[in-house]
């Protein structure tokens, strides 16, 4: 069976038992169905596919703060940093405490450029410190949002079909406040989450395992 957007539509209209457009427009449900997909659906499974590097380029002089891609769910570690020399890269230390990174850099800090040592990473953007003397490249292990579902697309694998109808299914029933079929509907939710292959986050084609330091 195929799992197009146009299947997994029907399905969570089997699901939410909402088989008329006047309850809810194809349109709208392909609208949950991405949210679903797109923000949640990853967090739920953090597969292979949906893992990446993240990259950001530095040079000198700069501000130290940086816009993070908005298909980037989540930076974590490792983070390295790489002055385009060939040799060993250098491992970054990543924040994601403001008060802990600003305690050892204060903002008002004035201190000169370096080789950067530490990353914090608050809300859209990422502060580099120090800031950078010389071009380099921060890369991070990125967890990212996959290319929303439209038309007939289908999912990535034909796999992931069942949890995203179900996921959708669930997320609608609890919008409309009806938490009781919600919690019927999770354990086929969890048996779908559960078939879904997770061989390690980082095994993907082009993307190495974590460098150990």
């Amino acid at each position: 069976m195929a799992w197009t957007s146009t299947t997994i539509t029907s399905k969570i209209r089997d699901l939410t038992g909402e088989q008329s457009a006047s309850q809810w427009s194809d349109a709208n449900i392909l609208i949950e169905m991405n949210h679903f997909y797109q923000n949640i659906f990853p967090f739920e499974t953090r597969l292979p596919e949906l893992w990446d590097w993240y990259e950001q380029v530095l040079a000198a002089s700069e501000s130290g703060e940086y816009s993070v891609a908005d298909t980037v769910l989540t930076l974590e570690k490792p983070v390295t940093l790489d002055d385009g020399d060939g040799d060993v890269v250098a491992p970054v230390r990543l924040w994601l405490d403001k008060e802990g990174f600003y305690s050892l850099y204060p903002e008002d800090d004035s201190r000169a450029e370096g080789i950067p040592l530490d990353v914090l990473w608050y809300g859209p953007n990422i502060y580099v410190r120090p800031k950078a003397d010389a071009a380099y490249t921060l890369k991070f292990a990125a967890l990212e949002k996959p290319t929303a579902l439209s038309g007939s697309q289908n999912p990535v694998s034909n796999r992931w079909g069942p949890a995203i109808a179900y996921g959708t299914a669930i997320q609608r029933m609890n919008d409309k406040g009806d938490p009781e079929t919600a919690a019927m509907l999770n354990p086929m939710y969890q048996y779908h989450l559960a078939n879904i292959s997770r061989k390690g986050i980082y095994q993907r084609a082009g993307l190495r395992s974590r460098p150990g330091f």
